[in-house]
């Protein structure tokens, strides 16, 4: 059996789905964390588990920031002309530049697919392979379930959405293996419904990766979750600091920490591990920098408390205190504070927009299932003199001064 060494990646956006919200106007893969944007994280991980070509597809409307280049892997950027509704449309574009008869799809934030593709690859199946993880029966009403043609469980022919009876209790992951034919028998309608067909008349093996995590971003919070995974690889106590950037000597530096080329570090700054400060990043006197990644090109000016935070490239951050929060790109921020946690530590609720636009433009209150979370900032935000509460977020370009926010202020 041929080995699979040809990938497509995609960045569907999906005008109606406002979970994302305020990163829902962009692809995932143009996040950067720890460094690297998702998109180049996801492509490493296609290189760890053998993959030698990938075809990365994009639409014009909303194109990836940069596509990267990595030794020993060839990367073809594909441009719809139209924005990108679901992977039926993206692989669509991708089919004329697919030379193998069978490639692995991915989305752009899956920084978790090497162990499962290595899994997946082992199969010797030589038609369509899914992942499947096994959830409870009251948890298999929110996803896509498999239905199996027998009792083993190895052989699947059907896809059931969200369905009120499930057939199973597998869910379907998505990171899949999928030949040619299915590209070229699609119709134009939903990728799952698409997918669902298909495999009812070929049907798809099934392998399980219930043993390795899933990491995936569906709503911004996992964002962080994201950089605890990239600082969780680097747990290593080593100290990484590049010979050109400007440390003063008052300077204090605790557990596993990365400073990049460029950056300065002022007196009296304490940065704790796991940490990253991107290049040509400022951090100012009397700074605290902990469990926080900081992009390139931002300033953290005298006094302000960074903890657990993911600060996007850009930023401009002065005498604010910001913890568990997620800052997107060129954002102003001034003497604010974010609170990251309710009293009585009771679970925080997010109120976002309806996932879908026949839902009307209400908000919508979703349970986080956490219990600390800060605050998310859309990107080119400007804010000063302001309080966020837990889980509460600010819609990209705005300008807000002197306020309590509680909830979300409106794209």
């Amino acid at each position: 059996m041929k080995k699979i060494t040809e990938a497509v990646v995609i960045g569907v956006k999906n005008q109606s789905d406002k979970r994302l919200f305020p990163f829902d106007n962009e692809p995932k893969g143009n996040t950067e964390i720890c460094g690297r944007s998702l998109l180049t994280w996801t492509l490493r991980e296609l290189a760890y588990s053998g993959i030698k070509r990938v075809i990365v597809v994009e639409s014009r409307e909303t194109p990836y920031l940069g596509i990267p280049s990595l030794p020993g892997i060839e990367i073809r950027k594909v441009t719809s002309e139209e924005p990108l509704a679901n992977e039926s449309q993206a692989l669509e574009c991708a089919l004329p530049y697919i030379e193998n008869k069978r490639f692995v799809l991915a989305r752009d934030d899956r920084i978790d697919c090497a162990p499962i593709l290595r899994l997946m690859m082992n199969d010797q199946s030589d038609g369509t392979i899914l992942a499947g993880r096994i959830v409870s029966r009251k948890r298999a009403r929110q996803y896509g379930i498999l239905e199996f043609v027998d009792d083993t469980g190895k052989i699947a022919c059907a896809i059931n959405e969200k369905p009120v009876v499930p057939r199973s209790n597998v869910r379907v992951t998505a990171v899949y293996i999928l030949t040619r034919d299915f590209i070229e028998e699609m119709r134009p309608r939903l990728f799952e419904d698409e997918l669902s067909d298909y495999i009812a008349r070929r049907h798809a093996s099934v392998v399980y990766a219930d043993k390795y995590p899933e990491i995936t971003c569906k709503y911004w919070p996992d964002f962080l979750k994201v950089m605890n995974e990239m600082f969780r690889r680097r747990r290593k106590n080593v100290q990484r600091i590049h010979s050109n950037t400007s440390v003063d000597k008052s300077a204090r530096f605790f557990g596993p920490v990365i400073i990049d080329d460029g950056a300065k570090i002022n007196a009296n700054t304490i940065i704790i591990g796991p940490a990253y400060i991107g290049k040509r990043s400022v951090i100012g006197v009397n700074c605290l920098v902990s469990g926080s990644s900081i992009a390139e090109d931002s300033c953290v000016e005298s006094g302000s408390l960074i903890v657990n935070s993911l600060i996007g490239p850009g930023a401009n951050i002065s005498y604010s205190r910001l913890l568990h929060s997620v800052i997107g790109r060129n954002c102003n921020i001034c003497s604010t504070t974010t609170l990251n946690c309710q009293p009585g530590d009771k679970p925080i609720a997010m109120r976002l927009f309806s996932f879908r636009l026949d839902r009307g433009s209400a908000p919508l209150m979703i349970a986080s299932g956490k219990r600390i979370i800060g605050a998310a900032f859309g990107n080119d935000c400007c804010l000063a003199d302001c309080t966020l509460m837990p889980g509460a977020t600010i819609g990209p370009d705005h300008n807000i001064v002197h306020q309590l926010i509680e909830t979300y202020v409106n794209p």
